[in-house]
């Protein structure tokens, strides 16, 4: 029998905030899931992930996501690779910026 595995239900890992304030606005993490006869993941295993600063730091999200997915349960044990992208876009850096002064408001005096 072959054993052909289908996504039926995915979780979609999200960039973690860390990453955000570290200045991380994109990277790439590969991982293995292994698949029980069933479809359920049993394990997700990191293989790459890309920049390897901070200890990966899309590891988690991409684990926590992945061990939720599901498959067509094919009757095999299989391990599928996964690739994952990160892309944080519309993201812009804020500094802090003095107050504005509005009109009316007084500087305090003493």
């Amino acid at each position: 029998m072959k054993c052909v595995p289908r996504i039926i239900g995915k979780k979609v890992p999200v960039a973690p905030g860390r990453a955000i304030q570290a200045g991380i606005y994109a990277g790439s993490v590969i991982a293995h899931v292994y698949v029980a006869p069933d479809g359920k993941p049993e394990a997700v295993r990191i293989i790459r992930t890309q920049p390897a600063v901070l200890y990966g730091v899309f590891n988690r999200t991409v684990q926590d996501a992945l061990i939720e997915w599901g498959f067509d349960p094919p009757g095999c044990r299989f391990i599928a690779e996964i690739s994952t992208d990160f892309k944080v876009t519309g993201y812009r850096k804020t500094q802090l910026r003095q107050p504005s002064r509005r009109k009316g408001c007084q500087r305090p005096t003493g």
